[in-house]
């Protein structure tokens, strides 16, 4: 009688080799976008206001979203485009995002209204 070997796993075997180290490319964040990924997507928006607010032939022959990607660093092409598309929908125009978050900047920046004097109730 023969005797069946019990199934096991066997990895297959890469042509490139199992110990390759990190792959090559360049790597993007993949969270939340942070203060200063918006505030420099905000600075593109300033910069390149007469690209963002043309038409999509325009903005396909300058490759928006790979400027964009180049000038945040750490974002794809495809992760600017969709941040793009989210801003424009809830605000509608690049002004008014960029409005936004300069309105956001004054009010972080102004003193609280918090003193270190003792208050009376009189």
């Amino acid at each position: 009688m023969e005797t069946v070997k019990p199934w096991f796993y066997k990895p297959r075997k890469s042509r490139f080799g199992l110990d390759d180290g990190p792959k090559k490319g360049k790597r993007y964040n993949s969270l939340h976008w942070s203060p200063e990924e918006n505030l420099k997507y905000v600075d593109f928006l300033k910069v390149y206001s007469d690209l963002v607010n043309g038409d999509t032939l325009q903005k396909r022959k300058y490759h928006l979203n790979r400027m964009l990607s180049k000038h945040i660093g750490s974002r794809s092409p495809v992760q600017c485009r969709s941040h793009h598309q989210k801003m424009m929908k809830a605000f509608q125009t690049p002004e008014a995002i960029i409005a936004h978050f300069y309105q956001q900047d004054d009010e972080s920046a102004k003193p609280s209204s918090h003193t270190d004097e003792p208050v009376s109730y009189s």
